[in-house]
């Protein structure tokens, strides 16, 4: 007997901060931070505010298809372009040029 909870759903678009409304992947990481690949980059929200990556932050292209996290907490970002970038310590770095 399985149950369902009642819970409080958002949604956001380019008008509230997030920087496309043509939304790839949505996932959470470890620290409770949202992050949403669009077709203008990535976007990461904290419950307040959007802040975008793009090309010009390290992305290997705009268009992030999926969003995943390792098992050391970085994140992997897989793109249009198939050149994955992984956020770490604040930044994005290009996996190709960092493994």
């Amino acid at each position: 007997n399985k149950r369902v909870v009642a819970q409080d759903i958002s949604t956001y678009k380019k008008v509230d901060g997030l920087n496309s409304n043509t939304a790839y992947s949505i996932m959470q990481d470890r620290k409770g931070l949202i992050w949403v690949g669009t077709d203008a980059g990535a976007a990461r929200y904290d419950g307040y505010k959007f802040t975008h990556y793009t090309i010009e932050d390290g992305l290997s292209d705009n268009d992030v298809f999926q969003i995943q996290q390792d098992y050391k907490g970085r994140l992997w970002f897989l793109t249009y372009s198939g050149k994955p970038a992984i956020y770490e310590n604040g930044h994005i770095l290009n996996a190709a040029t960092t493994l």
